[in-house]
């Protein structure tokens, strides 16, 4: 029965079935219509645009107590912002070293124990200390010619110096400027004050300044950097009264974060400051008569070794 009832369809419908079983179906992804790309999956990816500012912080510290005391620290920063035709500066730090001198005495009667009385003193005496602070403007006319304007104060006592405040405004050349090499010159004048510790008669505090300066910065191996910089300092009223400024370093990168710095300061100063001794008379007693200025070194030099924290 089955079969009689199967071939009393109607032949259209069989031709259908026929046409449809033989006919492979229509693949999904072919029939389907094109789909719009998303723009997020179309746009190329991008990476972090670079910061525009950097900042560098030094430390070294050198403490040792028992029968010797010193301590020494010495601490800088260097922060740097850029724009697209123009950079800023900030630069401050210092150094400062101090000495403790131990001196014994004995008074009595005898040497033996009991028979003498011991007594110690300390005395501290600050070696060295100096302060400075700057900041630099830097303004590019075009890839090569930049104007600068300059501020700077520094006080370096023990070499006679309570305070100097100094700005120079001009115009440099940058005669390299790739990843590996940087060198720039430039040239300005303005206008000093400086007020020394002793103030010898006739000193003038307040001058115009020119000034000549260099910086170059290399690359020496991938982890490494070379800087040095160096200035010459005029003074309008007093051609002799020049000061010459040479600073170099050594950075060793040791991570991301963190670097070592090898750093040497030379300060040359063709008329030096003077401190005041005071001259007593030969008499007896012997009274104070009065004071006279004694020039110091002409130079001063220092050499530095310091722990940089990249920020």
């Amino acid at each position: 029965m089955p079969l009689l009832r199967l071939l009393s369809v109607p032949a259209s419908l069989l031709s259908v079935a026929v046409l449809t079983a033989g006919t492979p179906a229509a693949d999904p992804a072919e029939t389907a219509p094109p789909v719009a790309a998303s723009p997020l999956e179309t746009q190329a990816p991008t990476t972090a645009p670079a910061r525009p500012w950097t900042d560098k912080a030094s430390l070294s510290l050198v403490s040792t107590t028992g029968n010797s005391k010193d301590n020494s620290l010495g601490f800088s920063n260097e922060f740097q912002y850029k724009w697209v035709n123009s950079s800023l500066a900030v630069n401050f730090g210092g150094i400062r070293i101090e000495t403790t001198n131990i001196n014994r005495s004995a008074t009595g009667l005898s040497t033996q124990p009991g028979g003498y009385v011991l007594t110690e003193t300390e005395t501290k005496t600050l070696t060295s200390e100096a302060y400075f602070a700057n900041g630099r403007y830097d303004y590019k006319f075009t890839d090569h010619i930049f104007g600068f304007g300059n501020a700077a104060w520094e006080t370096n006592k023990p070499a006679g110096l309570d305070s100097r405040d100094r700005i120079i405004v001009g115009i440099g050349v940058t005669w390299l400027d790739t990843p590996v090499t940087k060198l720039r010159t430039d040239i300005g004048g303005g206008f000093t004050k400086e007020q020394p510790v002793f103030e010898p008669i006739g000193f003038d505090e307040s001058h115009g300044s020119w000034q000549v300066s260099a910086k170059v910065e290399q690359q020496l191996w991938a982890a490494s950097v070379l800087t040095s910089e160096a200035a010459y300092i005029g003074n309008t009223k007093d051609k002799d009264d020049s000061l010459t400024l040479w600073k170099t370093g050594l950075t060793v990168k040791m991570s991301d974060r963190l670097a070592l710095k090898l750093g040497y300061d030379l300060t040359y100063k063709n008329k030096p400051n003077s401190v005041g001794v005071l001259v007593m008379s030969v008499i007896n007693p012997s009274v104070a008569v009065g004071q006279i200025p004694v020039s110091l070194k002409k130079t001063d030099s220092m050499f530095t070794t310091s722990l940089v924290i990249n920020f």
